[in-house]
């Protein structure tokens, strides 16, 4: 009986382990590259993206991530996407832009989304543009002196 709990068990995990996984990884995935501001460390990071004419929208789940701290430190950021290598200007937008950004999420990516933000929390998450017409405004300047300066993260 307890065998037969344990095997049960772990055989939901493994399946709660594979959604996740499937969710998360399976199409739809771009690679963030950026660099640790201390000792110029690559960091790859797979995140969802959604385009908006010129523009890639990408989500930071929380304005921590390392490598969103990595862009408010003045990394650059380079994306890997649909079998292209580009680096472009960014803006990372102010926490009113979590509603547009979930909404763009929810819309491209189904099941997908519904399933990762039971998971996870993403009420801070953060939308950041990415394009050839993205202009650094004084928000994102803001952000960026910001964390510089005090060491917060933005």
């Amino acid at each position: 009986m307890i065998r037969a709990l344990l095997l049960g068990a772990v055989a939901l995990i493994v399946v709660l382990a594979a959604t996740t996984w499937a969710a998360l990884e399976t199409g739809g995935v771009a690679i963030a590259q950026t660099r640790d501001p201390d000792d110029g460390t690559p960091r790859q990071t797979h995140i969802w993206f959604v385009r908006d004419d010129d523009r890639i929208w990408l989500e930071a789940g929380h304005p921590s991530n390392p490598w969103v701290t990595d862009l408010a430190a003045g990394s650059a950021l380079t994306l890997q996407l649909e079998g292209q290598t580009m680096t472009k200007p960014f803006h990372m937008h102010s926490a009113n832009s979590h509603a547009g950004i979930r909404a763009r999420m929810r819309a491209k990516y189904g099941w997908r989304d519904r399933w990762v933000t039971a998971l996870f929390d993403v009420s801070e998450s953060v939308a950041i543009e990415f394009g050839p017409a993205v202009r650094a405004t004084a928000e994102s300047a803001r952000l960026r002196g910001r964390a510089s300066e005090t060491g917060e993260q933005p």
